[in-house]
């Protein structure tokens, strides 16, 4: 998840959810608070990096981020409290992971559209629907959004990639701050010790990912994320349904 992140600015939650559902033995719903943490420290020093690179648009940053960032909290807030355990038979943690697979193949489509680089203006109400839609992911999912928000911002505001790279970065670095917030006022914990050893494995990556998105094409990288993550969403729906 480090290297998707470094390389594309998104993808971190909808890979680090199911390394630490099947790869560590973690629940679900604790997966996805933990997601936040690990998610969270990267994205910062990502963001920390395009700051410095002069790669984040503030202005789109600070109009966008205050609604995805309430959304989250609420919507994490009241899924947790309200919703039962089993849903029309199915358990609740069977339907979260495979919502997480279905949106792995949504991140997939979106990552391998055509950018085109245009100047253009998206109206208002898109900057709120889409930041709406973000927060409920993150919220509920774990899912920074980073899928969703790149290709509005280069599509719709006309942003350059590495710009909307960087700004995507601080935007879920923020929902993962409110995640983590949400987290903390319910009392829920965090398995520490694994959050912090997958942490330190993906910041190799990330500086790894920096490192190569530097030397080559931003399409060919768009592609082998998405290889990656319509694999990972299989492999998802197979543990889940089999």
């Amino acid at each position: 998840m480090g290297l998707s992140l470094g390389l594309v600015g998104a993808g971190g939650s909808i890979l680090t959810v199911p390394l630490l559902v099947y790869g560590f033995g973690i629940s679900p719903q604790a997966a996805t608070g933990a997601a936040f943490v690990v998610v969270g420290i990267l994205s910062a020093i990502g963001t920390a990096t395009s700051a410095w690179q002069k790669n984040i648009d503030y202005k789109t940053l600070l109009i966008f981020s205050p609604i995805s960032l309430t959304v989250a909290i609420l919507s994490r807030t009241l899924f947790f409290q309200f919703v039962p355990k089993t849903v029309f038979g199915f358990e609740i943690d069977k339907l979260l992971m495979s919502a997480f697979a279905a949106l792995m193949i949504l991140a997939a489509y979106a990552m391998t559209r055509p950018v085109d680089e245009k100047k253009a203006q998206i109206a208002p109400w898109k900057v709120i629907v889409s930041a709406v839609v973000v927060g409920t992911l993150s919220g509920i999912l774990g899912a920074g959004g980073g899928f969703l928000i790149i290709p509005a911002l280069v599509l719709g505001l006309g942003l350059s990639l590495p710009v909307a790279l960087g700004t995507s970065l601080g935007i879920i670095t923020i929902n993962c701050l409110a995640g983590i917030s949400s987290d903390v006022m319910g009392g829920r914990t965090y398995p520490w010790p694994t959050i912090w050893s997958v942490t330190s494995v993906a910041l190799i990556g990330m500086v790894v990912g920096i490192l190569v998105r530097s030397k080559l094409k931003v399409p060919q990288l768009k592609q082998a994320f998405a290889v990656t993550v319509v694999l990972t969403a299989i492999f998802v729906l197979i543990q889940e349904w089999k």
